[in-house]
């Protein structure tokens, strides 16, 4: 089965539908937005997409385990992608390939992941040239490397990548100048008529054979696998008022992926704003700069032409900023503000700010859509359109489709408000329970080992959880305050408290084993410190993605992701001399790989599991 992904003005829609259908596959048509929303039991093989589309689904965490083949194009692979599909342990095949619209379908394929292939992988070792091999032309195809006056360049330099062979197209329709520019004859051909296409790239030739790609010779940028020119772009930024000169290329955002940034010679006045208030009505959208960078005087080569090498060490972009960012109001604006900033990579972001403002796109729109389900378990429409619009757009969207405004924003509710509304969320839990309300779900009852509390933020969690801890392995499910109340000191209590009484109705006699993720762990400490009043030993409390440290007395385990930003060893200068004032008990640091919020998800929940499985037994 493989999805189909791409637009059908796309030529990889042709290889998309063609090549599964000639070999009896199924091809599955949904839109991206609910292919990543969609559980990650689809029964897909295969996949064909842009590496931008593959990241953004491996975030989510839904990418089906079914998968084992993938083949990506349209852009250069980022050398962290790379290395995330070499650990897919389901994943047997990684293909690149490359091809230019004008060459359909595509020239060259390298292999990045292929285990029946031993020399596979050193078409792209780990590092920053992984994923711009372009691998060995394809039956059929002739690759050369040339220069200016189409002359084969001396081995191992760089020169124009040009393709000659059966998949070459026969020009421009109704643009003969432009045909001519790029199409011609064969210059290495055996045989006379043969036609080859100059495409602008720049290349050179490997060692091994392969072919590296090293950028391009024109104007031309790619974004998320579409070619824009730059010239269009900067006709458009000399239009704006108070700009004198301006220039655009690409740079690396404040989250993953490149965004397109202007360097202006402009009047003070001229601001980022400004710009894209200027820019916004008169071109799509991946034209419009997400950052700036203010100059005297654009670089130049020494021939006086524009120097666009030079362009990306002209120092920081200015990145959107409110200059006066409103703050959240409510639960579920706080909680929204949370996934806003992890994804656009924000350390401050106001409810009135616009998501494509702050350098979003429709492709880290779609991932925010996943986001907001696993993370505060509800539902965005994928008919709500193009984009989000500001926090406060959407959580008004949220509660008005949701129906429970009560419930996404009170101040200080009494215990009996939290707990009602925490019963009318888990009654979608499905798992066993002592009573009708009881708080706890349980999976894995039957299990012989000592039970792990667990405090969750949603049910997904408590599921694969429990699926990956296996059958002998009882999990109890706790949920934490999400979208039911403020985390005050006074209903972190009164909610620690209920938990501990069932805690110990269920288990009543011997040691516990407590823990929780993000907020659910502040809820889990709480629980804790109440069982231990109670003269219940807690053998270890679990705090799993915490931002801060309060101290508790006894033995606790940490455990962090590699890739998040609440790592303390990238955000404190002696993390273990923090731990040790808190915990003085004793402590252990586990970390486990994702970034926040994709721990649950079937690529890393193994390894959560088997941390935890570790701690359980008693090991260090």
């Amino acid at each position: 089965m493989v999805p189909f992904l791409d637009s059908i003005g796309f030529d990889s829609s042709v290889q998309q539908i063609f090549a599964t259908l000639a070999h009896g596959g199924t091809l599955l048509v949904r839109d991206l937005a609910t292919l990543i929303r969609s559980p990650a039991d689809v029964p897909i093989t295969s996949v064909g997409t842009t590496p931008s589309l593959l990241a953004a689904w491996l975030d989510a965490g839904t990418l089906p385990e079914s998968v084992r083949v993938i083949g990506l194009g349209g852009e250069v692979i980022p050398p962290k992608l790379v290395e995330r599909l070499r650990r897919l342990g389901h994943v047997r095949k990684v293909l690149n390939h490359y091809g230019p619209t004008e060459t359909t379908i595509y020239s060259t394929v390298a292999w990045l992941v292929d285990p029946r292939r031993p020399g596979a992988e050193a078409a792209g070792e780990a590092d920053e040239r992984a994923g711009r091999n372009l691998g060995c032309p394809i039956q059929g195809t002739r690759v050369y490397l040339l220069d200016a006056d189409l002359h084969p360049v001396a081995e191992g330099a760089e020169g124009e990548i040009t393709i000659a062979g059966a998949g070459v197209g026969r020009g421009y329709l109704g643009a003969p100048e432009r045909t001519a520019e790029r199409f011609g004859p064969d210059p290495l051909a055996d045989e006379p008529g043969e036609r080859c296409y100059r495409t602008g790239d720049r290349g050179r030739l490997l060692p091994d054979g392969t072919l590296e790609f090293l950028g391009r010779l024109d104007g031309q940028l790619k974004i998320r696998g579409v070619r824009l020119d730059a010239e269009e772009v900067e006709a458009h930024l000399t239009a704006c008022p108070g700009v004198r000169e301006g220039a655009v290329f690409l740079q690396p955002g404040p989250a993953e992926g490149e965004l397109l940034v202007a360097a202006l010679v402009a009047d003070p006045q001229v601001d980022l704003r400004r710009l894209r208030a200027f820019l916004g009505p008169r071109v799509p959208a991946l034209l419009v700069p997400a950052g700036l960078v203010r100059v005297e005087r654009l670089p130049l080569t020494p021939y006086g032409k524009e120097d666009r090498v030079a362009l990306k060490d002209l120092g920081e972009p200015e990145w959107f900023r409110s200059p006066s960012p409103v703050p959240p109001r409510t639960d579920l604006e706080r909680e929204l503000a949370v996934v806003w900033k992890q994804l656009l990579g924000r350390d401050e972001v106001g409810i009135e700010d616009g998501f494509f403002d702050l350098g979003g796109d429709s492709l880290l729109w779609v991932r925010l859509q996943a986001e907001v389900r696993r993370a505060l378990g509800v539902e965005v429409p994928s008919d709500w359109g193009p984009e989000p619009g500001t926090i406060a757009d959407l959580a008004e969207r949220l509660e008005a489709s949701s129906g429970r405004h009560s419930s996404l924003a009170y101040p200080e509710p009494a215990i009996e408000a939290i707990l009602r509304k925490e019963l009318q969320c888990l009654a979608a839990w499905q798992g066993e329970r002592t009573r009708p309300d009881a708080l706890i779900v349980t999976h894995n009852a039957s299990g012989a080992r000592p039970g792990l509390f667990w405090c969750f933020q949603g049910f997904e969690e408590l599921r694969e959880l429990a699926r990956s801890l296996g059958p002998d392995q009882p999990v109890h499910g706790l949920r934490s305050g999400y979208l039911v109340m403020e985390y005050t000191e006074e209903n972190v209590k009164g909610l620690a408290m209920r938990y501990a009484g069932e805690i110990q109705a269920l288990q009543p006699e011997g040691p516990l084993w407590l823990g929780g993720n993000c907020q659910g762990g502040t809820i889990a400490r709480e629980a804790a410190l109440r069982l231990r009043e109670a003269g219940r030993v807690v053998s270890r409390l679990f705090l799993m993605e915490q931002g801060r440290f309060p101290p508790y007395d006894g033995p606790v385990a940490l455990i962090f992701g590699q890739e998040s930003h609440f790592n303390p060893f990238g955000r404190f200068p002696d993390p273990e001399g923090l731990f040790r004032s808190s915990y003085p008990a004793g402590y252990t640091v586990d970390l486990v790989p994702g970034a926040h919020g994709q721990f649950f998800g079937p690529r890393n929940v193994g390894r959560l599991a088997s941390v935890l499985g570790k701690r359980l037994a008693g090991k260090s």
